[in-house]
């Protein structure tokens, strides 16, 4: 089975989202969040934290909330682990974007750019990153939890 990691980071006020647009497959030219492998004997939180910082900069430090969201385990053999993080109220979204290997960083705004609509064709992840984020909201917000 191969394990991975993808994390969804917010502002402090949980109305942006720091998104990967890929430049490779699976989901080239579209929306997801950070992530990656986890590596041989490292635990999902650890792999989770090491990806947000290698593609976005972004240390533990600069993060007020976190929380692990859910694990799906697919018939194709992927385990992934979800997370979120809420950011510090001194660490604000960047208007500019960050391109990389893996693709384009881009602040999105969850409302102007839809990322609540599941049939959003610009997002990754078969409609999944829409309940990714509003799970992370109810979470946030006390209406939901594990």
């Amino acid at each position: 089975m191969k394990h991975y990691v993808v994390g969804f980071a917010f502002n402090h006020t949980m109305d942006r989202v720091l998104m990967l647009k890929r430049n490779k497959p699976p989901y080239q030219y579209l929306y997801n969040g950070v992530g990656g492998k986890i590596e041989l004997g490292e635990d999902p939180q650890h792999a989770m934290f090491r990806e947000l910082q290698e593609e976005t900069g972004l240390k533990q430090s600069d993060i007020q909330t976190s929380s692990h969201l859910t694990t799906l385990e697919f018939k194709s053999g992927v385990r992934l682990a979800v997370y979120y993080f809420q950011l510090n109220r001194n660490i604000e979204p960047s208007p500019t974007v960050k391109t990389m290997d893996e693709g384009t960083l881009e602040w999105l705004h969850i409302e102007d750019d839809h990322l609540l609509d599941a049939s959003n064709l610009k997002m990754a992840g078969d409609g999944n990153i829409a309940y990714f984020i509003q799970f992370a909201q109810k979470v946030h917000k006390g209406i939901a939890s594990f």
